[in-house]
């Protein structure tokens, strides 16, 4: 697993962990919103403001150091490689592409989504999307099974730096 974050963290990182409690982005901010804005009633088994964000498929981490590189108007981020059976906190799988489509949706209607042609069938999905992880094989799994989404791991607690393989 992979946890993009600002070299400027990378110390701090390696000090303590990644913790759930770091300032979020404007994405993860917009999405938590969005999503209390169209279902206000929903809970969910976690707190997308107060959770460790993770890529779970390496080609997707690989092609984002390309577009870093490749252009300057990319932010430079670090990856935390991740041994995910060293995190001790609950662990959800969900598809980033849904909550970007949702975001879309929110702020542009539904012509803006790219997945869905409905906001029903987006929220549907994000639902569906979203699976408790047991195991490493349940995370190697979803990932054969998200065919055109983004997925992505949702820590509910501290990654150690024991499960702090290396930094790229």
């Amino acid at each position: 697993m992979f946890h993009g974050t600002d070299p400027e963290n990378i110390d701090s990182i390696l000090d303590a962990g990644i913790q759930p409690d770091h300032e979020t982005g404007s994405d993860t901010n917009a999405g938590e919103g969005v999503l209390n804005e169209l279902i206000p009633n929903e809970s969910f088994p976690f707190d997308r403001t107060n959770v460790v964000y993770c890529y779970t498929d390496a080609n997707y981490v690989t092609e984002s150091i390309e577009q870093q590189q490749a252009h300057d108007v990319f932010p430079d981020d670090s990856y935390v490689v991740i041994d995910v059976t060293r995190i001790d906190a609950p662990m959800y799988l969900t598809d980033m592409q849904v909550v970007s489509d949702l975001i879309d949706y929110f702020y542009g209607g539904e012509d803006a989504m790219l997945r869905f042609d409905t906001i029903k069938e987006a929220l549907a999905a994000y639902r569906e999307s979203i699976q408790s992880v047991d195991s490493f094989s349940d995370i190697y799994t979803y990932n054969q099974k998200t065919e055109h989404g983004v997925p992505e791991l949702l820590v509910g607690g501290i990654i150690s730096t024991d499960a702090i393989v290396d930094v790229i």
